[in-house]
């Protein structure tokens, strides 16, 4: 999947975790902010996500903090 396919998903399913991997960390970042829920993104590393703190399509909760490693 690229980015258009993540952004087009969030804009549907603002409330589900999307699959950041292989995307470049700022990208996922932004991403991530612009979900419809209010959560926190902390980032190990820089480069590209190589694993994500949440899985794909799980609901995500108010305040909860996604922890994204890069490399």
């Amino acid at each position: 999947e690229d980015f258009e396919s993540y952004f087009e998903n969030a804009r549907k399913y603002k409330e589900l975790m999307p699959s950041v991997v292989g995307m470049p960390a700022m990208d996922a970042i932004a991403l991530l902010e612009n979900l419809q829920v209010n959560i926190k993104v902390k980032l190990n590393g820089n480069g590209t996500i190589k694993k994500q703190s949440v899985v794909k399509h799980q609901k995500l909760e108010a305040n909860q903090t996604i922890v994204l490693d890069a490399s």
